[in-house]
């Protein structure tokens, strides 16, 4: 299916079934690089989303991949769960939620309060009511499992099972995906305007491009249109502020009404113009102003 906008691609839509950024990359992987056979452990061929995950799952917990583990595991698990639950609920609503297991409700460091809630007497009813209630997909784990756990070894569940991808440690699944693959991933997206927009996740050779709808679900892109990709990577990088050789899409929309704005102006002109002259004009007479 053609999809049409600055420069077409090969839309190849994939089912929404949890699997959908997998199998993209799988139906892509196929298609963008014909003669070049996708990276597997032991030299196996990758044909199915199962293997893909375990793949993925298994170069992060490799030897050789040490420095993808320590980068993630800077952070700690709850505090990377204490930062996506102050992103979904209000100051308000912790207060009141952690309050009730916590000895303190003071915000100020939300990881060490969490902590305390969930290994505390209550921290079970923390785990089911706050964690759960909020992040469903960690039921994927107990709280004692997930206490005991760091980011990368929660980022590589959440490469193997389709629940965990709606959780916080979902999101370093793209970025993981490409450094087990040595590719970037490539994302392109509608914009608001119409066009497209293309940023690239991970590094390493020509990127692999997947199109993402912007809200929940990835679909596989066959033959990409290079230099339509590299003008939308362009205008990404503009937007973001990393090149100034280009307007930015802001800029460019307000460019449009400006130009808009201007074109209209110039035919309120014209009308005041054309009455200017026709007012201007002698008088004549009108029907039935003839002599008597």
């Amino acid at each position: 299916m053609l999809v049409e906008g600055e420069g077409s691609r090969d839309l190849i839509r994939v089912a929404g079934d949890g699997d959908c950024f997998f199998a993209s990359v799988l139906v892509g992987w196929g298609r963008q690089f014909v003669l070049e056979r996708m990276p597997a452990a032991g030299g196996a061929v990758l044909v199915d989303v199962a293997g893909l995950r375990g793949y993925v799952a298994g170069w992060m917990r490799g030897e050789g991949n040490g420095q993808a583990r320590q980068v993630l595991d800077v952070q700690s698990a709850v505090g990377v769960l204490a930062g996506d639950l102050r992103g979904r609920l209000s100051e308000e609503g912790l207060r009141m939620l952690v309050g009730l297991y916590a000895e303190s409700d003071d915000l100020g460091d939300l990881a060490d309060v969490l902590w305390g809630a969930l290994a505390g007497e209550r921290g079970e009813e923390v785990w089911r009511g706050v964690v759960l209630g909020s992040l469903p997909g960690l039921g994927a784990v107990s709280r004692a499992e997930f206490l005991g756990m760091s980011v990368s070894e929660l980022v590589a569940l959440a490469v193997e099972r389709r629940e965990m991808w709606s959780t916080p440690f979902g999101e370093y699944v793209l970025e993981m995906t490409a450094g087990a693959l040595g590719r970037g991933i490539g994302i392109v997206q509608p914009r608001g305007d119409g066009g497209y927009t293309a940023y690239t996740v991970g590094g390493g050779g020509d990127p692999l491009f997947v199109f993402y709808n912007g809200k929940d679900h990835y679909d596989a892109l066959g033959l990409p249109n290079p230099s339509a990709l590299r003008g939308w990577i362009r205008q990404a990088e503009a937007d973001a502020g990393e090149r100034d050789d280009r307007l930015t899409t802001d800029e460019r929309a307000e460019l449009a009404a400006l130009r808009k704005e201007n074109v209209q102006l110039k035919r309120a002109n014209e009308v005041l113009r054309t009455a200017s002259a026709f007012f201007a004009a002698p008088t004549r007479p009108g029907p039935g102003d003839g002599a008597r």
